[in-house]
């Protein structure tokens, strides 16, 4: 139920850190709700994908409630982006 669609958009990127910027992104449009890391005792990973074409494993560093004014449903933006292989 989410539209995934590459990150095309320096305002999409532009309040990452400097070296996430580089990497391949993509931003995830969802009515679910999607998580970014939650670190501390009450925390949470971030939530994942694997993209079907390139098959890495992409993770949430970013999401933003993304609601339209006078909209009753709510929508999620999300940045993901590549995890590095280890």
């Amino acid at each position: 139920r989410a539209s995934v669609q590459p990150v095309r958009k320096h305002s999409d990127t532009q309040f990452l850190p400097e070296g996430e910027r580089t990497k391949p992104a993509y931003v995830v449009y969802s009515p679910d709700h999607i998580r970014q890391i939650r670190e501390g005792e009450d925390g949470w990973e971030a939530d994942c994908f694997i993209h079907p074409h390139d098959g890495y494993v992409y993770e949430c560093i970013h999401v933003m409630n993304w609601t339209a004014p006078r909209r009753r449903l709510q929508h999620y933006k999300a940045i993901f982006i590549r995890k590095e292989i280890t």
